[in-house]
Order: structure tokens, then C-alpha cells, then sequence
């Protein structure tokens, strides 16, 4: 569950997820009934403990003079060791850059954003705050400006030089230099995306030049949230003190509350002591006789009956859930949902994949699914179908999470290389080497 929340928007706009506990009891005898509630503070449970690494394709720009004249191009790639990242943790980075510009770069600016998005029926509201921020990360080699000789040759180099760009690049930002952290504050909204609210968070590494607009940068989607724990799955929800039983006094009578029929489904009736004028439990009282009838009485919903076994009552479930991974881990495990997932064919795969709503847990389910599916004959087609269904920024990790699965990767590895980019290509070589001599190990 999301953690309990609030947004607020001006002054008479607001939203919020807010929990509520409410018990109904009714006297058998008397027929008075008591409605109480009371609200719990929820904190979601920790994040899986796996890091969630991703390698930012190198961003290239030109820059120009105020008379629209190039002056060179900057390019720059970065590296997050973890998106997702629990409150009060380091987010910890690399950044590798190339100015082939005759333009000093004055500062590399990082900072993480969150965006606070609320729908209602009559208007969408938003608000961005900086969360935290460092004005000038310091970074070894790569800013300096050259001589216009040496931008002109790169300029002629064309196509060559970006990809000695991308090799230098990635080189640097997978060595132990130039690594950088900031500390991602306790107090933060907890990633989440809702139907009616939208929480979500970026990391924002910026070149400054003096050139303003022509300023490149670049957008790292992060997961924040409660940290991840190793071992023990803490609680997830603060329970407030427990109320004492009060001792029996003058005015006083234990009765025996059945629940009322609305509340059918209960084991066995609630034994408690209760004042015969009001009843109360943590919370705000509620007295209620057969005549008031100004406090709604709320039964318990029905459990529907169980879905058939289709992808499109499993897509259903998936697009009103809050954790997807949970719903395909429950149903891996259930003999007759199981037949489904080991008869998926590509498509059915990419389609769960594309179901899924938080996007940092893509590749997480993609493994999960796939030694499941024809027994563990995993394929080429299905990483494929997998990959053109992932968010952008997930597509390397992905690959990443499929590839010890493939069974046919010898004959398939060029269906997959051909729906990567050329920077997807030079950071994954190295894990199809592994892949293809049985040394990648599974995520």
C-alpha cells in the first residue's frame, strides 16, 4: 500500500491517501447501534532489495553564439548505481563528459525534483519542488574548451566520433572516478502512481555553459520510497497504543456486540464492554438508535467471485493494483494461473510487461516470469517482445534481467541487438559475452 500522504495546491486545493479504521457494532438486545473510526498513519513497506542501476544514453548539443553560429558540441552520459533509492539514503552517481566546444563548461548542476500531480473532475493540479540539489559537481577531465582546429576536425569526424564518444563515455562511467552522492532527505512523499494522484521524482544533471538554452541535460527517473530491508520485512503500518479495557463501574454493563448482518462473514461476535450510552475506541463516537439514521452504515463489500483465467482479467487486475509484482508472484504460485504464464507467447509476455505500473519494477517481473514460461524454453522472441514493451529507461536492465533465460540466444542474439540503440548495444556487449558463455548470472 501507498504510504499515507498529503498535497496541498493553493489554498482550497488539496489531496491526500488517507487510511480509515471503522467498526460497527450493533446490541442485539436494544437494536442501538455504534459506528467508530479512527485513522492509521501507513507506511509503505520497504523496497526489494535489489538496485535498480541505469546508464543515461549520452546526451550531445550543440552550442552557438548569439549569432546562431556553432561553436562545437557538448556530450555527456551519466551513471545512477541505484533509481531506487529509499528516504534518507545516498543516491549515488557518475558522470562522464566531452566538450568539443571552444566554450568553457562553467558547472555540471544535479538536483532532484518531486512532481505532485492531482486529478479531480474539473481540473488537473501539479506542483514541483526541489528536493535537494549540488550547484557544481566537481568531475576529472573532459570540461576544458578547445582550439577551433581541434572542433572543426571532430565536426568532420562525423559519425566516428560519436562512437568514440560513447566508448569513452561509458568507460569512464563504469571506473571507480568521478563518483558523486547526495543524500535524498527523510521527510519525502513516497514515489506513487495512482489513478487520481501521481507522485514521481527525477534526477536532473545539467551542463552550465553561459550559453542558456543550448544548455544540455538530462532526466533520470528515481523510486523513493521506504528503504530496503535485507533480512526482516518490517511492518508497514504504525499501529497507535493499544486502549486499555476499562474496569466495570456503576453505569456500566458488558454486552455481548454480535455484528449485524451487513457485516456477515465474521467468525464469531466481538465481546466487549461498553457504557450503555456510548461506545468508543480510539477514535470519534458515534451513537446511533433505531430512529437516527443520519450516520450511514456501511457494509463490508462482497468478494467477487474468482476471474476466469484470461490475460485480460490479469491485465484488469494489474491496471487497478498498486504492486503488480505481488499479483504475478500470488498467481505463479496458484497450479491454475501457473498454466497461463507457461503458455505465453511473446505477445502475451510484452503485454504483461506493458501492464505494469510502476515501470522500475518492468524488469524485475520480466524474470520472474520468464523461467516459468514453456518450462524454462525462454526465448529470443519473447526478450524481443519484453524490450518493446519496456519504458525507455528501463530497456538496458531488462536485457539485462532476460538474457541468462534465452535458450536460443547462439541464432537470436542479432533479433535483440537490432531493437537496441547504438548505446544500448556498447553498454549490453559485455552481457551477451557473458550470457552466451553461461557466466551472467540471473537478477
Amino acid at each position: 500500500m501507498p504510504s499515507s500522504m498529503r498535497f496541498n495546491q493553493g489554498c482550497n486545493s488539496w489531496c491526500q491517501i488517507k487510511y480509515l479504521v471503522r467498526a460497527l457494532f450493533v446490541d442485539s438486545g436494544s437494536g442501538g447501534s455504534v459506528l467508530s473510526q479512527r485513522q492509521l498513519i501507513v507506511v509503505s513497506s520497504p523496497m526489494p532489495p535489489d538496485p535498480v542501476p541505469f546508464t543515461v544514453e549520452p546526451v550531445t548539443s550543440q552550442v552557438k553564439n548569439v549569432m546562431g553560429i556553432s561553436k562545437g558540441s557538448i556530450s555527456f552520459g551519466v551513471h545512477v548505481k541505484d533509481t531506487r533509492v529509499g528516504r534518507g539514503e545516498d543516491l549515488e552517481f557518475k558522470i562522464a563528459c566531452r566538450n568539443d566546444t571552444t566554450v568553457g563548461i562553467e558547472q555540471i548542476q544535479v538536483k532532484v525534483k518531486e512532481v505532485c500531480e492531482c486529478k479531480t473532475k474539473i481540473s488537473n493540479d501539479s506542483a514541483e519542488t526541489t528536493l535537494v540539489a549540488i550547484p557544481n559537481v566537481k568531475v576529472q577531465g573532459g570540461l576544458d574548451k578547445k582550439k577551433k582546429k581541434d572542433v572543426e576536425e571532430s565536426k568532420k569526424a562525423g559519425t566516428n566520433r560519436q562512437q568514440d564518444n560513447f566508448l569513452d563515455l561509458f568507460s569512464e562511467i563504469t571506473s571507480n572516478e568521478n563518483i558523486a552522492s547526495l543524500k535524498i532527505p527523510e521527510i519525502v512523499r513516497d514515489s506513487y502512481k495512482g489513478q487520481l494522484i501521481h507522485i514521481r521524482h527525477v534526477m536532473i544533471v545539467k551542463i552550465k555553459t553561459g550559453r542558456g538554452k543550448d544548455d544540455p541535460k538530462v532526466e533520470i527517473p528515481l523510486h523513493i520510497g521506504s528503504p530496503a530491508v535485507e533480512t526482516v520485512r518490517m511492518p508497514s503500518v504504525r499501529l497507535p497504543p493499544p486502549i486499555p479495557t476499562p474496569s466495570l463501574g456503576d453505569d456500566e454493563v458488558a454486552h455481548d456486540m454480535a455484528l449485524s448482518d451487513e457485516w456477515a462473514g465474521a467468525e464469531k461476535s466481538v465481546k466487549v464492554h461498553a457504557i450503555r450510552t456510548s461506545f468508543r475506541m480510539g477514535g470519534s463516537t458515534t451513537v446511533l438508535t433505531n430512529e437516527e439514521t443520519d450516520v450511514p452504515i456501511l457494509p463490508l463489500p462482497v468478494l467477487p467471485p474468482p476471474l476466469e483465467i484470461t490475460l485480460d482479467h490479469l491485465f484488469s487486475e494489474m491496471v487497478a493494483s498498486v504492486d503488480d509484482y505481488d499479483i504475478v508472484s500470488s498467481k505463479i504460485q496458484d497450479p491454475d494461473w501457473k498454466q497461463l504464464f507457461m503458455s505465453l507467447d511473446p505477445d502475451g509476455f510484452g503485454g504483461i510487461i506493458c501492464h505494469v505500473n510502476k515501470e522500475v519494477d518492468q524488469p524485475r517481473i520480466g524474470s520472474l516470469i520468464a523461467p516459468v514460461i514453456n518450462n524454462g524454453n525462454f526465448t529470443c522472441a519473447h526478450c524481443k517482445a519484453a524490450l518493446k514493451s519496456t519504458n525507455e529507461w528501463n530497456r538496458i536492465a531488462m536485457v539485462q534481467h532476460l538474457l541468462p533465460f534465452c535458450v536460443d540466444l547462439e541464432n537470436g542474439e542479432s533479433s535483440i541487438r537490432l531493437e537496441l540503440t547504438d548505446w544500448e548495444n556498447v553498454v549490453l556487449d559485455d552481457d551477451f559475452k557473458r550470457a552466451k558463455s553461461g557466466t551472467l548470472s540471473q537478477l
